[in-house]
């Protein structure tokens, strides 16, 4: 438990099962595939929303499901099927970027020294999120109850792409050394 609060993440993985750690519990959700990186969101994201409502229906809301970028699709399906059921979820999601933007990048990086195999490759990571992925992305930032973002130039990316009518929230972060700290500030218990 941290700080009241019983985190419990799920994640794709290897091999499957729970792991107990000091900031919550890890649910690892076995993936037949190789790589969890968020162009495999329309493979793994399905069998990772099955887990999260399968330990999710039984156990009373609110619930607070907090997603990071494309992988927020997730929290929005998840929130929806437990609404159905009349469990209460509120769903946030943190933003650093578009996936567009993402592999824009590389693609405006490539040279021709990289080599063919790199050009193709990114050329159909290019081609996958446009035509599979960024619909993903599009629903957890547009279905969020909260976006987010730590810069003005995310907030900016995320209106062009999706809108003005997003969610969005700046909030400042800080590395956890700074938590780690001495202090005289104390939680009330």
């Amino acid at each position: 438990m941290a700080l009241g609060y019983e985190p419990h993440i799920f994640c794709a993985a290897a091999t499957g099962g729970m792991t107990e750690t000091d900031y919550g519990t890890i649910h690892k959700v076995r993936s037949p595939l190789k790589s969890f990186r968020q162009i495999t969101l329309p493979l793994n994201g399905p069998l990772i929303t099955r887990h999260l409502i399968n330990y999710l229906k039984d156990r009373p809301g609110p619930h607070l499901i907090h997603s990071i970028n494309a992988w927020g699709y997730i929290g929005s399906a998840v929130k929806k099927n437990l609404k159905l059921r009349g469990i209460e979820v509120v769903h946030i999601v943190n933003s650093y970027d578009t996936m567009d933007h993402e592999v824009r990048g590389k693609l405006h990086g490539l040279r021709l020294a990289h080599g063919i195999g790199k050009w193709i490759s990114n050329y159909a990571q290019y081609f996958w999120i446009k035509i599979v992925v960024e619909n993903y992305e599009r629903r957890a930032f547009t279905e969020a109850d909260a976006l987010l973002v730590n810069y003005d130039s995310v907030r900016r990316l995320l209106i062009d792409r999706y809108g003005a009518d997003l969610k969005i929230h700046k909030v400042t972060y800080t590395p956890e050394t700074e938590f780690l700290k001495k202090t005289s500030f104390h939680f009330a218990t």
